[in-house]
């Protein structure tokens, strides 16, 4: 979007007085109109990073400059930390052609920018019929040991399951990514960044609780 139909938008919105979020990525113009949104009832930040590997970033095509799209990401983080009441929510993805060192890269970069990071979600891949992924994937299947997973549930809604490479399985990557949402978002954070929902407090926590996301002594 050109940045002055966003600046209209965000002065549309503070007009209406409503807390809202939306999706953007940390290598666009941000810079020249976060705070507006931030004045105009921007609520949750929600950037889907979706790797800090460059490698991983290069497969999926995410960018052409993997290095400053991560800088970028470093460099929003910190300008977010310091407008209170802004939940920063970060989406992760486990691609095809994951290894242990390029997921060493994206824990780290979280580990690094952990303090200031609410809540973060973590996903298994899902390979979506015709689409660039699915019509290359006998590439990824000879270079890195990916490999489709058919089932009837999922095969309905036109998707298939992934073992993303040799190194790791659907099941372990579930088990990684449900790990890792737990080890890097803080209740209070899941529950800002569930904001947008519209669901309460207490439904946000009890579905959370049911998923196992968190644990509780009470």
């Amino acid at each position: 979007m050109k940045n002055k139909n966003t600046l209209e938008i965000a002065e549309g919105l503070k007009k209406i007085g409503i807390k809202w979020t939306i999706e953007f990525r940390a290598d666009g113009p941000w810079k020249k109109y976060l705070q507006k949104l931030y004045e105009s009832g921007f609520s949750v930040a929600n950037i889907g990073m979706e790797s800090a590997s460059p490698t991983i970033l290069k497969i999926m095509n995410k960018t052409k400059n993997p290095e400053k799209y991560i800088n970028d990401m470093e460099s929003l983080i910190k300008e977010i930390s310091t407008l209170e009441n802004l939940a920063l929510r970060i989406n992760f993805m486990f691609y095809v052609g994951e290894t242990p060192q390029t997921v060493r890269e994206t824990i780290s970069f979280i580990s690094r920018n952990f303090k200031d990071i609410d809540s973060i979600l973590y996903t298994p891949v899902f390979i979506v019929y015709v689409t660039k992924l699915y019509l290359n994937f006998e590439n990824y299947e000879k270079e890195f040991g990916s490999k489709l997973i058919h089932t009837p549930y999922w095969g309905k809604r036109h998707l298939n399951l992934c073992q993303p490479s040799k190194y790791f399985s659907f099941e372990e990557v579930v088990h990684f990514c449900n790990a890792a949402e737990k080890i890097f978002s803080t209740e209070e954070g899941w529950i800002k960044s569930e904001a947008y929902h519209y669901s309460p407090r207490e439904e946000i926590l009890e579905d959370k609780l049911r998923m196992g996301r968190f644990e509780t002594g009470k």
